[in-house]
């Protein structure tokens, strides 16, 4: 900006300076010019001035007064409409909230009617559901959390909390109240979820380790199911049978090893926890008493070893007699083989001093979140509060065509305890426990689970090889302080 634009806009030119004449050609006189700057005088305004012939004033046209009232009331219609939609956007009206929610475990078939229902409550809310693909999905969600285009509701692990705890949400008390929240879900939710103000997240569903048995093969050999660890290694030896050149042909469980047992990892980390063993930083003959017992049935029993196929495809094959896996394996089981008997039972525990002493069991599955960063965090809490309803709730599960686990509240226990699949996850679930020891999570390679894994497979492969067990707990434990330094808790 030039400086007089600049004095003009400050108010700072000197309007007394000189007004230039203007400029004369050489050799030009210049006439007399009056000067349109000079004010009248009082002798000139004296002087008799001409008139001129000024025509008389048109009267003016009244506007029509029913004119002028249709106008007011279309503008007041107008103002009327601007205040309702912008009253309507500040609290989720209007079109305004479109929320983004993704998932993992539940299929669109499933989630659509109980969007649909909440679109008829809540017609200026949409809502889209997007099944994501289990490949690297934490790293991805993180990805899109940190660059400020995540989602507004995403599905997590339960053992996630350290790697997404400042993304997280918590749960509003208008939802649910912390007393309320303690009291219609499972303690372990409470300890998984729990976070600086409240809880990170709600279950749509329970899961948890558990053992399934072929119940023909029972039947057959006249054996009653394990209720500790002792029957399990008692009754498996006697189910185990080889062919003439010593190969297995029918295994009595699959336990031993980390390559084809499949969730090997919820195995060990629930004799750690029965064996009252610390995760974090095992040591002692807790420690290898369940490091031992684990990989006995590969070592020295011979009830299981690499020629077996994977544990869940051998089960399902009718050549394994007890399977550990989780609830979310029954579909795929019986896919693979719909005319195999098999239920499942209650998981056996060490032997127990008093009968009141409690059960153990190892909890895994995932939870509704909330994006901290979401703009439409009132309006997805309101989503979820919706879906978590008992009657909802059960239309989720039933219009889910896989099963994926149990009712997640507490209050719903008695409708599924009774059941040959699910009954003996929800006994257990009061006394479920969990730790960062799983597999099929998702978490890609710099995940919690994945880092914590890799040195636990390769202790479960030296106590196999009959390593000094004290330096292999030692080599463990400082692997684990290294990893789980990288992580908040």
């Amino acid at each position: 900006m030039n400086e007089n634009n600049e004095q003009i806009q400050s108010g700072s030119v000197d309007i007394g300076e000189e007004t230039p004449q203007p400029a004369v050609a050489q050799g030009v006189t210049p006439q007399n010019v009056p000067n349109q700057n000079v004010l009248a005088t009082e002798s000139s305004l004296n002087q008799p001035q001409p008139v001129a012939n000024v025509p008389p004033p048109t009267p003016k046209k009244k506007f029509p007064k029913k004119i002028m009232l249709i106008v007011g009331v279309v503008v007041g219609i107008i103002v009327i409409v601007f205040v309702i939609k912008a009253i309507a956007g500040r609290f989720g009206g209007g079109g305004s909230s479109d929320i983004t929610w993704w998932g993992v475990t539940f299929e669109e078939e499933a989630i659509k009617p109980l969007l649909e229902d909440f679109k008829n409550k809540n017609p200026n809310v949409s809502v889209t559901y997007v099944k994501q693909a289990s490949n690297d999905y934490r790293s991805r969600l993180t990805d899109s959390i940190n660059k400020g285009t995540g989602p507004d509701i995403f599905e997590i692990h339960n053992s996630w909390v350290p790697m997404l705890g400042v993304g997280l949400d918590t749960v509003p008390t208008t939802f649910m109240t912390e007393a309320l929240y303690s009291t219609s879900y499972y303690p372990v939710v409470r300890k998984d979820m729990a976070i600086e103000g409240g809880f990170g997240g709600i279950p749509l569903f329970m899961d948890a380790l558990t053992l399934y048995v072929n119940t023909e093969i029972f039947e057959r050999e006249g054996r009653v199911f394990p209720t500790t660890w002792e029957d399990v290694d008692r009754i498996a030896k006697g189910l185990t049978k080889k062919d003439s050149q010593g190969v297995l042909a029918q295994s009595g469980v699959a336990l031993g090893n980390s390559t084809n047992v499949d969730y090997w990892e919820e195995i060990l980390a629930l004799l750690f926890l029965q064996n009252e063993a610390n995760l974090s930083a095992l040591e002692g003959v807790l420690a290898e008493g369940a490091f031992d017992y684990f990989t006995s049935f590969s070592k020295s029993d011979g009830t299981w070893d690499e020629t077996m196929a994977e544990s869940t495809k051998a089960f399902a094959a009718g050549k394994l007699a007890m399977l550990f896996a989780p609830l979310s394996k029954a579909s795929e089981i019986s896919t693979i083989n719909p005319s195999l008997k098999y239920k499942t039972i209650i998981l056996p525990q060490i032997a127990k001093a008093t009968p009141d002493q409690p059960s153990v069991s190892y909890a895994n599955y995932w939870v509704e979140s909330v994006n901290t960063n979401s703009t439409k965090k009132s309006e997805s809490w309101e989503l979820l509060k919706f879906v978590s309803e008992e009657e909802n709730l059960k239309k989720l599960h039933s219009g889910q065509e896989k099963i994926i686990g149990v009712y997640p509240r507490t209050e719903m226990s008695d409708q599924q305890v009774s059941d040959p699949v699910l009954g003996s996850v929800v006994s257990l679930l009061p006394e479920a426990d969990s730790w960062y020891l799983y597999s099929e999570v998702f978490d890609s390679e710099s995940g919690l689970n994945s880092q914590v894994r890799e040195p636990y497979a390769v202790a479960v492969e030296l106590f196999k090889e009959k390593a000094s067990s004290e330096k292999v707990l030692e080599e463990l434990v400082l692997s684990l302080s290294l990893i789980l330094s990288k992580f908040t808790f």
